[in-house]
């Protein structure tokens, strides 16, 4: 059966409005996991493509990505749709071999 909910961020957002800011995260590689470098169409392949290991964006600046796919269950990757909704993105390349 579906089920539905509120996160707290979403009964928060609707209080605030726009005093509220959503930032999302996402990841290049969990290579241990099996997640290798995202294609580079997608919001994380690229974000893979921008000089640095971790920082900060804008997502409105990444275009119209296609959805990438996670072949591991433990990460799911932005979904293209929700970037309109977000206020910026914190992106870290590579979480290590550990």
């Amino acid at each position: 059966m579906p089920l539905e909910w509120w996160s707290a961020g979403a009964i928060v957002d609707a209080h605030l409005g726009d005093g509220y800011a959503f930032v999302a995260t996402a990841l290049g590689t969990i290579r241990r996991r099996g997640v290798g470098a995202p294609p580079p169409d997608t919001i994380e392949g690229r974000l893979y493509a921008m000089p640095g290991d971790r920082f900060v964006v804008d997502p409105h600046t990444l275009g119209e990505p296609t959805p990438r796919v996670s072949p591991w269950f433990g990460y799911s990757p932005l979904d293209p749709a929700h970037l309109a909704s977000i206020d910026a993105i914190v992106y870290v390349k590579d979480t290590g071999s550990a």
